[in-house]
């Protein structure tokens, strides 16, 4: 466990103690019970927590022992070996700040630990990405096109697009970018951003942002579009009428970790072909996609 990780339950043990304390000298039965119950559903939780990222660990060794690394780039092997190496899950990552729009923030709620690197191997977002990235990946060495990624948290994501698209424009766009400064040292000591480095911008999902997100493209056209951010309904609704006006003729946005969006952009956005996969949803302007 990490210091921070120690100090926090440390903290927590503290606080519960001293509820016991209260109790004992108060007599409050109710109170009590209400106490011993939060304490075994948070050591049901870290248990819990420790399990599944043992449990992914060893997906993601397994994987690794079971599929050759002499893999095609922008195939469905090569996404979750990329991912796995520029770290794979993670859980507890800090967020510090959270938008004003934010019904966690409006709630007072603090910022809570975020996890990532885990959409290509155990969400099972891989097939997918390489089913509609495959029209870019054919030129990839040759062709520039800008990919656009909202939601960056440790940039595990933003260092695969690096490497799938070297000649390409690589944007990053979080309210809090803060966990990626943190990690980058890290990404690049494992081997990212050699041949492309992402631009990075603070983005409000919760604001419409058509003007902000002229001023970045300076011209320019979304070819693919990446919402792994807050993941609510109103986010997703935001950003996309933010970003619709600056997609390209051609192009693809993923939408990931909500699985009932599809029908309201369905109702919305009639003229574009919309795929969807249980948790995971897919809009372009071309193809034979369609929801079920």
């Amino acid at each position: 466990m990490k210091p921070r990780g120690k100090l926090k339950h440390l903290m927590r043990e503290v606080r519960l103690g001293l509820k016991r304390s209260i109790w004992k000298r108060f007599g409050n039965t109710r109170w009590y019970l209400k106490i011993r119950a939060a304490e075994r559903a948070y050591k049901v939780k870290r248990r819990t927590d420790a399990g599944i990222t043992k449990r992914y660990r060893e997906t993601e060794r397994l994987h690794l022992d079971e599929v050759s690394t002499a893999t095609t780039p922008g195939t469905a092997n090569w996404l979750i070996q990329t991912e796995i190496r520029y770290g794979g899950y993670s859980e507890n990552v800090t967020i510090e700040k959270l938008s004003s729009h934010d019904r966690r923030y409006v709630e007072g709620l603090q910022p809570r630990p975020q996890t990532g690197g885990d959409r290509m191997l155990h969400r099972g977002y891989a097939d997918h990405y390489a089913r509609f990235l495959e029209p870019y990946v054919h030129n990839r060495d040759k062709d520039r096109i800008v990919l656009c990624e909202v939601g960056v948290l440790k940039g595990t994501g933003l260092a695969i697009w690096c490497d799938l698209f070297p000649n390409s424009r690589v944007i990053g766009l979080d309210f809090d970018l803060s966990s990626f400064y943190r990690n980058e040292e890290n990404l690049r000591k494992i081997g990212a951003f050699g041949t492309n480095y992402p631009e990075l911008y603070e983005y409000d999902q919760f604001v419409y942002c058509a003007k902000y997100l002229e001023d970045i493209l300076d011209g320019d056209r979304i070819d693919i579009f990446v919402d792994d951010g807050n993941h609510s309904d109103e986010s997703i609704l935001t950003t996309l009428d933010s970003a619709s006006p600056h997609l390209a003729e051609k192009f693809v946005y993923f939408i990931e970790d909500n699985q009932w969006i599809y029908r309201k952009i369905q109702s919305n956005y009639e003229q574009f072909v919309i795929f969807n996969d249980v948790a995971m949803s897919v809009l372009t302007s071309v193809g034979d996609y369609r929801v079920d």
